[in-house]
């Protein structure tokens, strides 16, 4: 779990980085904010509705991930009832009470985060509480990094980069140690919900929009 998601890049969450340098990366312009205040919150994942057929998923994933053109993702937002409601599903926005299988921030949407936390949830209910954990961690490190560095148009990738690994390393840390184990205990016990742990491609996010929201 790093940065969420930008146009034209994509990120691995925090999960999949199962070990670290001891020393600091190099933080160039963009540094972690303190996080000690840090309270976990937790929003629920919407339920699974079977309203996207594959040719929407196929269509629409480019569209979600600002890959597309606008003439090319129009029929999702004023386009047929079908093509909406598919959108309307995959699509949702972090002030909402259930989070979707891509989630962007009210009211920029200028970058999203695949939910995986809530695809565990959905897959395996008694895995809930790991799924927290793994939401803790990212909402952690976007705590940490999205206003001094995410958000910073002039950040270089590479400084991103080295805030995720700052936070992870530092306020962050427990929250992150927690998530890993998380992970560890799911694949483990061969739990439904390893099927949420996807490369963050083009393949993986249609993945977990599958499972979300297709027939």
């Amino acid at each position: 779990m790093v940065e969420p998601i930008e146009p034209e890049e994509s990120a691995a969450e925090p999960a999949k980085v199962e070990a670290k340098p001891a020393q600091q990366p190099a933080l160039g312009r963009c540094s972690p904010k303190d996080v000690s205040a840090f309270e976990p919150r937790w929003t629920p994942p919407a339920k699974f509705r079977h309203v996207c057929t594959e040719e929407q998923i196929l269509a629409l994933t480019p569209c979600a991930t600002f890959k597309a053109s606008k003439k090319e993702c129009a029929r999702f937002l004023d386009g047929p009832e079908a093509d909406v409601t598919c959108a309307e599903c995959v699509i949702t926005a972090d002030i909402d009470p259930a989070w979707g299988p891509l989630v962007y921030p009210f009211p920029a949407a200028d970058r999203y985060f695949v939910n995986e936390a809530g695809c565990i949830a959905r897959l395996d209910p008694s895995q809930e509480e790991c799924a927290k954990d793994r939401q803790a961690a990212l909402d952690c490190i976007g705590a940490a990094c999205l206003e001094t560095c995410y958000g910073d148009p002039k950040a270089s990738k590479e400084e991103k980069t080295a805030c995720t690994e700052a936070a992870m390393l530092g306020g962050c840390k427990p929250y992150v140690e927690r998530s890993i184990s998380c992970r560890i205990a799911i694949e483990e016990a061969q739990s439904p919900a390893t099927a949420c742990f996807v490369d963050l491609n083009d393949d993986g996010l249609r993945a977990i929009v599958r499972l979300f929201c297709g027939k």
